[in-house]
């Protein structure tokens, strides 16, 4: 069996991960050739939050919705998406709200009022 994913040197030393045939999460394409961080944790937070868990599908989606948006709609689906995509994986209730507010409030590009209005809300 061929691996999905291609392990490459990434930035500030944590490896990076390219994408080796099309990977689908919940209909949504991911192609070929696509390079990601993975899930996106602080190096102290590693130890309780891997950087490839159950959630790496949906950390490859997310990443992929977020390089190609281009409005801040597309960007806010794109982090509801991988809410979905975490729970629908299995990950945790706990640790999807985690990961979910984590990226959600860190998009600057979103209106901090929208960002906290939606971690309320949600």
């Amino acid at each position: 069996m061929q691996a999905l994913v291609k392990i490459l040197p990434g930035r500030r030393g944590l490896a990076a991960f390219e994408i080796t045939e099309p990977v689908i999460v919940r209909g949504y394409t991911i192609p070929a050739g696509f390079v990601s961080d993975g899930e996106s944790i602080p190096w102290f937070a590693q130890s309780v939050f891997p950087r490839a868990s159950e959630a790496i599908l949906a950390a490859f989606a997310h990443d992929h919705r977020m390089s190609t948006a281009k409005t801040v709609e597309e960007r806010f689906n794109a982090h509801r998406h991988f809410r979905e995509d975490l729970r629908l994986l299995g990950v945790s209730n706990w640790r999807s709200q985690v990961m979910w507010r984590a990226a959600m409030g860190a998009d600057d590009k979103i209106p901090i009022i929208r960002r906290l209005k939606s971690s309320i809300l949600d």
